[in-house]
């Protein structure tokens, strides 16, 4: 009697539980080349349902499962034909930074979470996220808790942008916080200001030890802050940096054979 009510409660168990597979370790190596090996080709549509079988099912297995998951995501946003399909993804997409930090916080005993966290914050930002108060707070906190591996220039102007923008609505930010954040980001882009050609090494590896003309002529970090953060303010979608080296932009969107005739004839130093 006791038997036969084990085996009825065991049976209820069965099949009123939700049916749940845990791939083996294999077989999740296996759907990972299988997304990795068209992610790499961009073909994103055939990526998708194996780097989701992957990040469902082994979600620790490897970083690659973040980084090619962010790019196919992007890609869904981009060609999302509604809002509400737009806004699904970009939901998948902003959760899949807070697994990437849960997860992979450190590579290669590097911490990571100033990148992740300031590459969800331009993804809000790059997809008409409204609340500012929150980009700038996913910002802020990557910037004070890793402001080693945040580091994309992109980022680090809308940062700013982001808090002026505050500044201006009256919240948040007062004009204190907001001196201070300018001088502080400001200190950040001069430690980003690298000495290219100096650092370079010639053809026989012997160290080049001098500055090309380019570089000793470029602009300071503070005057490419204000371009940068007066070409925000203007809404500009595409922000160059440059003197008359820019046109190049131009005469490759224009005129590629052109362009890469010219880039043939440049002699290296």
């Amino acid at each position: 009697m006791n038997n036969l009510k084990f085996f009825r409660s065991l049976f209820f168990i069965l099949i009123t539980s939700p049916l749940f597979s845990q791939l083996s370790s294999d077989e999740c190596l296996e759907q990972l080349s299988i997304f990795a090996e068209s992610a790499k080709i961009k073909n994103y549509q055939a990526a998708y349902e194996p780097w989701k079988t992957v990040l469902d099912n082994c979600p620790t297995l490897n970083v690659a499962t973040y980084q090619y998951g962010e790019l196919i995501l992007k890609d869904f946003i981009k060609k999302s034909t509604t809002e509400e399909e737009k806004t699904k993804y970009l939901t998948d997409l902003l959760s899949l930074y807070d697994q990437w930090l849960e997860n992979f916080p450190v590579r290669k005993g590097v911490r990571q979470e100033g990148k992740i966290l300031s590459n969800k914050g331009q993804a809000m930002l790059d997809n008409g996220v409204d609340d500012k108060s929150l980009i700038y707070d996913t910002f802020d906190y990557a910037f004070n808790n890793d402001p080693g591996s945040f580091t994309n220039p992109k980022s680090l102007a809308y940062y700013f942008q982001t808090g002026y923008d505050l500044y201006k609505d009256g919240t948040k930010i007062d004009l204190e916080t907001l001196f201070e954040k300018y001088e502080e980001l400001t200190e950040k882009f001069e430690l980003l200001k690298t000495n290219i050609s100096k650092n370079a090494i010639d053809k026989e590896g012997n160290s080049y030890n001098k500055m090309d003309p380019g570089q000793d002529k470029g602009k300071t970090t503070e005057s490419t802050v204000k371009i940068i953060v007066n070409k925000l303010e203007k809404d500009k979608k595409e922000i160059l940096v440059g003197g008359k080296e820019i046109i190049m932009v131009y005469v490759r969107r224009f005129f590629p054979s052109l362009y890469y005739y010219l880039s043939n004839k440049i002699k290296p130093f």
